[in-house]
């Protein structure tokens, strides 16, 4: 398991980008949050919000990561390409999350809307493959890897986020539109970055 620690930075990094991206999802997130009491917060957590973490996304998240690396380990597809590829992708997301206008949109943070918004929501199915690629590094299994990158780096990482969106509920939204941006386009650019240099490294 020693193998894992080599992509454990990246993988961490990106989920940060992934859960710490001002959106949508998050203004409701808000939104809905902001004149809720500690008790009412906490049964919020344990009844939905936990479940949804841990039994959907996190499923969803390594069958994501499974195809991505079976797709590049066992029919020996090049390597190289998804580095630079991904890498373009995710600056490129940096790019547009830098000058993006944060719209409003309400939820109704039910454990099945939230499910449906993880099934349809595109931003999953465009970055998590190329977020995926930082598992590349391991040595491990390719149903090891996914784990790790599903079940052992994603939840903390996501929950951290949650309460991260929770605290700007209770400070005030102005907060987000100018400042929080700017952080999530600094991680996605330097796991970008580190997309780069992985395929670099490839070359040579």
């Amino acid at each position: 398991m020693l193998e894992l620690l080599t992509p454990l930075v990246p993988g961490v990094l990106f989920w940060a980008s992934f859960a710490f991206s001002p959106g949508p999802f998050w203004m409701a997130w808000m939104d809905y949050h902001s004149q809720e009491n500690d008790l009412s917060l906490l049964v919020f957590y344990f009844r939905r919000y936990l479940p949804y973490v841990f039994l959907v996304f996190s499923v969803l998240s390594f069958v994501l990561c499974y195809f991505t690396l079976s797709f590049s380990k066992l029919t020996d597809f090049p390597l190289t390409p998804l580095y630079f590829l991904g890498g373009c992708f995710i600056v490129y997301l940096a790019v547009k999350s830098f000058y993006a206008q944060i719209k409003k949109m309400k939820i109704n943070f039910t454990i099945w809307n939230m499910i449906l918004i993880s099934v349809l929501n595109p931003k999953v199915y465009s970055t998590i493959p190329a977020g995926s690629l930082s598992m590349l590094g391991s040595e491990e299994s390719i149903v090891v890897s996914s784990f790790v990158f599903g079940f052992v780096i994603m939840p903390p990482v996501m929950l951290l986020g949650s309460f991260f969106f929770l605290g700007l509920s209770k400070i005030g939204k102005s907060l987000l539109a100018q400042k929080v941006r700017y952080l999530t386009s600094s991680l996605l650019f330097i796991y970008g970055l580190y997309l780069f240099y992985e395929g670099v490294k490839l070359l040579i």
